[in-house]
C-alpha cells in the first residue's frame, strides 16, 4: 500500500521547512526537499519509508528567481542542521515503540 503525504509550508520569511524521506531500517535519507512559505511537496510513502517535516531558520542559497512556488532540492552532501537526523531517529524510535505497544481495549 502506498500513501501520499502532502506538506504545505506556512512560515515566516526567516524560516523554511525541510521535508525528508527516510528508510526506517537503514536510516538512509532517500529524498530531501526544502520548502519556502507557500510551497508544497507531495511524497509517496510505502514499505519502510518515513516522512519528516522540520521547520528551521532559513539557509541562504543561490536560487533562480523563476522558481518561486516550486520545491527546491537540497544540495547533495550538504546538511545544514545536525539536529534533523536525530529528529528522524527519534520519530522512527517512536514509531517502532508504538508498533510494539499492546493496544488496551477501551472501557465504555
Amino acid at each position: 500500500m502506498t500513501s501520499v503525504i502532502k506538506v504545505a509550508a506556512h512560515c515566516s520569511a526567516e524560516k523554511e521547512v525541510v521535508v525528508k524521506v527516510f528508510d526506517a531500517i537503514s536510516h538512509e535519507v532517500k529524498e530531501e526537499v526544502v520548502l519556502q512559505d507557500g510551497q508544497t511537496a507531495e511524497k509517496h510513502v510505502y514499505d519502510n519509508l518515513i516522512v519528516t517535516a522540520t521547520e528551521r531558520l532559513r539557509v541562504e542559497t543561490n536560487t533562480d528567481e523563476g522558481q518561486e512556488g516550486e520545491a527546491q532540492e537540497a544540495p547533495e552532501g550538504e546538511d545544514s542542521s545536525e539536529e534533523e537526523p536525530s529528529n528522524a531517529r527519534t520519530a522512527m524510535k517512536q514509531l517502532h515503540a508504538a508498533r510494539e505497544k499492546p493496544v488496551e481495549p477501551q472501557q465504555k
